[in-house]
């Protein structure tokens, strides 16, 4: 299986995100593979992991909740191809493909026991990850009836950029 957000507006529209087959946190705190530069975006926003031949997001407490499909997540949700994800004023699309050869390797629930724990224990990310800047001011705004209008509307500060970890990175220079 094969994972990929898709930028669904601005600058940077069209550009893929390679989802690794594990983990992949977004949040503004430096550890997360994907930091919106936003206060609309929490520490820990929400996490996606793909594995076991499924994609499954969980927000992780967000302070401004994350959207799929424009409905609010509560805990943890499968997502499908074109599914879209909503994360403070940004907004992405799931690319997923599954290749039938693949070997399904299967998952353990209490592999990802530690996102569902209250605590700061972003250490298991690797905090020597070097990280890369996008200029997101030239992102069109919010769809109207997106989640984040009213935030916006009451002066909420939006995106003014993005960071992410070597991994991204290294995707984002190729």
């Amino acid at each position: 299986m094969r994972a990929n957000l898709v930028v669904m507006a601005g600058k940077q529209k069209g550009r893929e995100i390679p989802l690794p087959a594990t983990m992949f946190i977004i949040g503004r705190d430096p550890l997360c593979h994907l930091r919106p530069h936003s206060d609309l975006v929490s520490r820990r926003h929400c996490a996606i992991a793909c594995w076991g031949g499924r994609v499954l997001v969980r927000d992780l407490k967000s302070a401004n909740g994350t959207f799929l499909n424009r409905k609010r997540i509560q805990n943890q949700i499968e997502v499908r191809d074109g599914d879209v994800l909503d994360v403070g004023d940004l907004s992405f699309a799931f690319r997923i493909s599954v290749d039938p050869n693949e070997v399904d390797p299967g998952f353990a629930e209490d592999s990802v026991q530690w996102l569902l724990v209250d605590g700061d224990d972003s250490e298991v990310l690797d905090p020597a990850v070097s990280t890369q800047m996008i200029d997101l001011s030239t992102l069109d705004p919010a769809p109207s009836g997106t989640p984040d209008e009213s935030d916006q509307a009451a002066g909420g500060k939006g995106s003014k950029g993005l960071s992410a970890g070597k991994y991204l990175k290294d995707y984002l220079e190729s």
